[in-house]
């Protein structure tokens, strides 16, 4: 009976970690791609190697955006981008998912910290670290591109596809 316990214990993680990984690449394969402003910084890590920190636009917002009654730290948030030009920049933030028009891209966050001071509200999305090839973080910095692809997914997951050199 032990076996038969671990056995399913095995499958149910090997099938979790399948899940993962298809999760990743169906957003890659059927996502709608999104440019975003960024601004990369080349930090370090010894257990990570290189990669690249990403500032986006989008990350920095006023709260004037926000169509809701105030919103948390750590509170779930959903933002409507609209294309601008050749990128999205953000419409409007809301704190319940929002219905979208024509065009319109939603993309879930989390609220890193709000001013009401200066009336700005800080949000992460869980793109903001682009891992690199060793030794290629230095000269993305220097590079500076300040466009990166990603790949939002009908369900909300966000991918980063690449990082756009400043020509395109």
């Amino acid at each position: 009976m032990r076996k038969k316990w671990l056995y399913i214990l095995i499958a149910l993680q090997v099938l979790f970690l399948i899940g993962i990984a298809a999760t990743h690449y169906m957003t890659l394969k059927f996502g709608e791609q999104v440019v975003l402003k960024t601004e990369p910084i080349d930090p370090r890590d010894i257990f990570y190697g290189d990669y690249v920190t990403l500032n986006y636009d989008i990350s920095t917002l006023s709260l004037d955006l926000l169509q809701d009654d105030g919103i948390d730290e750590r509170e779930r948030v959903y933002v409507i981008l609209h294309k601008s030009g050749d990128v999205h920049e953000a419409k409007s933030v809301h704190s319940q998912k929002p219905k979208t028009e024509h065009g319109e891209i939603v993309l879930k966050g989390k609220v890193r910290w709000v001013d009401d001071y200066s009336g700005i509200v800080m949000i992460d999305y869980g793109i903001e670290r682009f891992y690199v090839e060793e030794g290629t973080g230095k000269a993305l910095e220097d590079e500076r591109p300040d466009k990166i692809s990603v790949r939002v997914s009908p369900w909300g997951n966000v991918v980063i596809k690449e990082l756009l050199s400043n020509e395109r």
